[in-house]
């Protein structure tokens, strides 16, 4: 996805969070106040120039609106893209260390990506009062601060996998065909991190 169609898509999400906002009375200042934020990110966010996914969730909470209200048309143009992106990036890792020979960095990164997996999924599933709650063990503090610190191990664990496998690193590779690919989906998980002010 192109900057100029993220731009687009938070310029259009904050229009729908404006008119929801409108649409039950509230003012910029009076919805910051409710939601524990300044006035001047209210206004940043519903004119597309700040990116921030816990304030607008917390905004369509407060305005009662729906997510697909706010997401509807936004979501639907940009779902398919998003979802094949992130089936890319998946490809990718598994190109990576498909053939590295590497003992247990397959498991590693498998779990990995299931814990992060995981978090979004908790966290989604548990914005609808509808779900239960009884289908997680673990309840929602405990789990996110175990999830933290298993990711933030990871790196730590893949340094002791690669330090003992030799040069079987110089197996670690993505085919220059797919090159393209690898560099669109790097840069845009480095926007998406470099948005997260």
């Amino acid at each position: 996805m192109s900057n100029d169609s993220k731009d687009e898509l938070t310029l259009r999400i904050g229009e729908k969070l404006a008119a929801a906002r409108i649409a039950c009375g509230l003012t910029q200042t009076r919805a910051a106040k409710a939601v524990g934020t300044s006035q001047s990110c209210i206004s940043a966010i519903e004119h597309g120039k700040k990116q921030n996914v816990n304030m607008v969730i917390a905004l369509i909470k407060l305005y009662g609106a729906s997510y697909d209200e706010v997401f509807g048309e936004v979501g639907k143009s940009s779902q398919s893209k998003a979802v094949s992106r992130s089936d890319e990036g998946s490809q990718l890792l598994s190109e990576l260390i498909k053939d590295s020979g590497i003992k247990g960095l397959e498991t590693q990164t498998d779990m990995a990506v299931k814990i992060c997996t995981y978090m979004l999924l908790r966290k989604l599933y548990a914005e609808n009062p509808h779900n239960s709650q009884k289908l997680f063990e673990l309840d929602t503090a405990q789990t996110m601060e175990r999830c933290v610190k298993f990711l933030s191990a990871q790196p730590y664990g893949l340094d002791r996998l690669l330090g003992s496998a030799g040069r079987k690193v110089n197996r670690l590779e993505v085919s220059v065909g797919k090159n393209p690919e690898l560099r669109a989906f790097i840069k845009e998980c480095e926007h998406i991190l470099l948005a997260c002010t």
